[in-house]
């Protein structure tokens, strides 16, 4: 396995089998702290949320892990969900794409397609967090999805983007939001939220229900309206039907 130290806080590997892995493995031999990250061109065993696997095509896409390691209140667990979910808002915006939101509760959204995807893992000792590892898989210069609901910045953009660079604007970015204030960041991702205000289909554990969608809470629960009583959904309890 060829590693790269593009800096002292940024690992390149050509391949491997999961960033997320990668890095958790470098954070038990006590090798790295934060701010610290790896990246790849090509994940043989990409994860992706309820155990799905993440598609990408090798070399076109940014997939790259993040460590948090100075932030230790498990309550500030949404945050760091919050805070990659707007490092990447933002920097889409910032490229002049319409229509980004973040679908509840770790997509990324153009319109009605996926154009990224995040998962956290944490290591709890106690009542505190030792360290989070935030996986990140952006579409960058894909173009062909196998017929799935998503997009890329090539697409969009209509030309191709340099992942190197793109990933050192998430990196600033990213270790600048985590110490932020918990209610700014909640107050601007909730300018984001995908379908805000529509109605939306949910699948629970009693059945199929319909609510409108309102906020991301502080806690990371998502805010909806059943008719005039405001009620919050967790998401390993709930998925999205339409």
């Amino acid at each position: 396995m060829s590693i790269h130290f593009v800096t002292d806080q940024i690992v390149f590997l050509e391949q491997i089998d999961s960033t997320n892995d990668f890095l958790k493995k470098l954070v038990k031999e006590q090798q790295v702290k934060e701010p610290f990250c790896v990246y790849t061109n090509f994940q043989t065993n990409g994860k992706g949320q309820r155990q799905n696997t993440w598609q990408s095509k090798k070399g076109e896409n940014l997939l790259v892990s993040f460590l948090v390691d100075s932030i230790k209140e498990i309550r500030l667990l949404p945050h760091l969900n919050k805070c990659i979910a707007l490092g990447i808002i933002e920097i889409l915006k910032s490229l002049e794409i319409r229509d980004v939101s973040i679908k509840w509760p770790n997509d990324i959204y153009v319109g009605d397609q996926k154009i990224a995807g995040i998962l956290i893992e944490n290591v709890i000792e106690g009542k505190h967090i030792k360290h989070c590892v935030l996986g990140v898989g952006l579409n960058v210069n894909q173009t062909e999805f196998n017929g799935l609901s998503a997009t890329s910045l090539k697409q969009i953009l209509r030309k191709e983007s340099s992942n190197e660079g793109l990933l050192q604007i998430l990196f600033d970015h990213f270790y600048k939001l985590i110490h932020l204030n918990e209610f700014e960041i909640s107050e601007r991702v909730n300018k984001f939220v995908y379908r805000k205000g529509k109605r939306v289909t949910f699948q629970r554990e009693d059945g199929i229900k319909e609510y409108i969608v309102d906020t991301i809470c502080n806690n990371g629960n998502l805010g909806v309206m059943d008719g005039n009583q405001f009620i919050e959904l967790e998401h390993h309890r709930v998925k999205w039907i339409k």
